[in-house]
């Protein structure tokens, strides 16, 4: 009698129509025992993402009251939602993502493809009004969110941190952000699913392919696309901070982050996961004068730049 080699077609398991039902279950699975998954829903972030961010700023002081913020790949929110609780009562973010999320209450939103220069534009658009996406002082007295004389003390300090780090007192009228965020990554295509494609149910695009050397280079790509945008539109004194894959062009990176900002920090935060190879780097203090075309022809050697 010959073996089976074959379940029959009745006693297969059905296929899952998520894919593989057994990484999905591992996933689960890590997720719900991680501690900074469960402190980020425990606190009402978005994501776990949003303790990534958290650790930052309390290294690195990024953030202020009435401070102007980008916030590149915002979705799905985490980052937005711990810039807004550091820069209330008057301060603004932007967020920029291919794809539709649902923002964080207060912030301003463009979906399109960042690296696309009519979307940048349209960035820049938005940016020129020194007022537009803030809450107006009577919004913030009815919303409850601060006593008058804490706005008025806020609004003091951002006029004249304006004043002291704006563009024109440097010679910069295009200056007029105070930290830009990048934690994008380059999406794979949509071949599937895009009726999710909405703001209560947004399509993930997924971070990573599993190609290290695809996933490293994307990377480097958009934070250079990202510190070009920073030359442009971020003040003397401003912060960046880009997520990147680890990979040989790292070092690459960090020379021209070094010409443009006076410190820069690669940091690995505990909520990232240790067999990751997501890294950040972490630049602050934007130096006043910064010659983007000396910048971008600079020689790509692993000696750092004094």
């Amino acid at each position: 009698m010959r073996p089976i080699t074959k379940l029959p077609r009745l006693l297969r398991p059905a296929p899952s129509r998520h894919g593989s039902s057994a990484s999905s279950e591992r996933w689960t699975a890590r997720a719900t025992r991680d501690p900074f998954t469960k402190e980020a829903q425990l606190k009402g972030y978005k994501s776990r993402a949003a303790m990534k961010l958290i650790e930052m700023n309390q290294k690195h002081k990024l953030f202020s009251a009435g401070m102007t913020v980008v916030d590149l790949g915002y979705a799905p929110g985490s980052w937005m939602q711990v810039a807004l609780e550091n820069i209330a009562p008057r301060g603004r973010i932007l967020g920029v993502d291919i794809i539709p999320a649902l923002p964080a209450r207060g912030a301003s939103t463009i979906q399109g493809n960042f690296t696309c220069p009519g979307v940048q534009a349209s960035i820049r658009r938005f940016l020129s009004d020194p007022e537009r996406g803030r809450l107006r002082n009577s919004q913030i007295f009815r919303d409850g969110e601060a006593a008058e004389e804490d706005v008025q003390e806020a609004s003091r300090g951002y006029i004249e941190r304006e004043r002291m780090l704006g563009g024109e007192a440097h010679g910069e009228g295009h200056a007029s952000v105070d930290v830009v965020l990048s934690d994008m990554s380059e999406p794979w295509p949509i071949v599937e699913g895009m009726w999710k494609a909405s703001l209560s149910a947004p399509y993930r695009m997924m971070n990573t392919s599993g190609i290290r050397v695809r996933d490293h280079v994307g990377s480097i790509d958009l934070c250079n696309a990202a510190l070009l945008f920073c030359i442009d539109v971020l003040k003397p004194g401003g912060s960046f901070v880009c997520k990147f894959y680890q990979g040989p062009e790292d070092r690459l990176l960090r020379n021209r982050l070094d010409a443009v900002f006076e410190r820069v920090v690669q940091d690995k935060p505990l909520a990232s996961r240790q067999e990751s190879r997501e890294n950040y780097f972490v630049a602050l203090r934007r130096r006043a004068r910064v010659d983007k075309a000396e910048v971008m022809k600079m020689p790509w050697t692993d000696e750092a730049v004094e």
